[in-house]
């Protein structure tokens, strides 16, 4: 990856100059970790917003938007520049990846609207303007609890809140940074487990599952349980070992939960894709070519959606939890390739369609 434009074909990827968007230069470390010792890594080129003139298209056979989302929403300036360029590739018949346009359809309350309105398994939503809204949807006694609030424009968990009770969502509504925002409906992915799977982790636990996407390739990541309705990292059973307590992870083979949360791990990043059909239809509702998407199982063995997150968070091997245990560094090193598959993928420009 070079910032150089070369003269031969090449992929161009456009990402966030320094000190723009989240994750500072983030995308980018992904992207030359990916990508190295491949031999076609000089051919995918980095232009970073803010940083100069628009890039030269003269040799590019794609543009891909490497950018946090909602762009538009919450990067106004990356967004400008964002839309200059694609109209530049548009015209010169370039495929674009992850569009400008399609970086804020992932505003909680307009995500939620694409997917079922596709028919996809996902969690109805509300949507609120402003603190004084949500006060007044909650007053109106019509919202079924337990319900998730949060807000609109925010991913990893930010200004989220599992609400029990409308006492808890009033609370959450005092919350600075929650409007706009969402009332989201609460599914229990424990609910049935105790059916089909009693006694088991899925049906004791919450758990949810994440993949990556990456144009037709479905590539699992993790699994988490936890007894917080809101699963994360931060409060899954991997958690007690995230930092420098991974010296300790070994524990986790005497504690039963937690040695059968790490096999349900390990299996899943190494096993087949799981609904890839439906995984490549949230995508393609959304407008997006690559994202990570965070689901749940049900118990009928269906998916429901959670959410979708084209600026995902991939960090080295070393700052994950258990890097030992889980294989992190295998396990990254498997989603670098993919990543560095689609993007070399691109190079090849579409074929031009026939005159009818």
């Amino acid at each position: 990856m070079d910032n150089a434009v070369p003269d031969r074909n090449h992929v161009l990827v456009v990402c966030h100059g320094p000190g723009r968007g989240r994750q500072d230069r983030h995308a980018q470390h992904i992207m030359s970790r990916a990508l190295a010792g491949n031999p076609r890594r000089g051919q995918i080129v980095l232009h970073e917003t803010g940083t100069g003139s628009l890039p030269d298209l003269d040799a590019a056979t794609a543009v891909v938007f490497w950018l946090g989302d909602p762009l538009r929403e919450l990067y106004p300036d990356c967004y400008a520049e964002a839309i200059a360029i694609a109209s530049r590739a548009r015209a010169r018949g370039l495929r674009v990846i992850n569009a400008p346009e399609a970086l804020s359809n992932t505003r909680k309350s307009l995500q939620s609207a694409l997917w079922r309105a596709a028919g996809l398994p996902s969690a109805a939503a509300t949507p609120f303007a402003s603190r004084d809204e949500l006060a007044a949807l909650l007053a109106a006694a019509t919202t079924a609890y337990p319900v998730i609030v949060r807000t609109d424009l925010l991913h990893g968990q930010q200004a989220t809140f599992f609400c029990a009770t409308r006492r808890e969502a009033e609370a959450a509504a005092a919350h600075e940074h929650i409007a706009p925002g969402v009332i989201l409906e609460f599914v229990d992915t424990r609910a049935g487990h105790a059916g089909t799977s009693p006694g088991s982790l899925w049906s004791r636990y919450f758990h949810k599952k994440r993949a990556f996407v990456f144009g037709d390739e479905v590539v699992p990541n993790h699994v988490y349980f936890s007894s917080h309705p809101m699963v994360g990292l931060k409060v899954c059973s991997f958690a007690r070992y995230l930092h420098g307590n991974w010296r300790w992870s070994w524990l986790a083979y005497l504690r039963p939960d937690e040695r059968a949360a790490l096999a349900i791990d390990n299996a899943f990043w190494q096993g087949p894709a799981e609904h890839p059909e439906v995984m490549r239809a949230a995508m393609r509702a959304l407008g997006l070519d690559f994202a990570a998407i965070d689901y749940s199982i049900l118990a009928d063995g269906q998916p429901f959606l959670w959410e979708a997150n084209p600026y995902f968070d991939l960090p080295d091997a070393n700052q994950g939890a258990m890097p030992r245990e889980r294989h992190l560094q295998a396990r990254i090193d498997g989603f670098d390739r993919a990543i560095a598959r689609f993007l070399v993928s691109l190079l090849t420009p579409r074929a031009a369609p026939m005159a009818p």
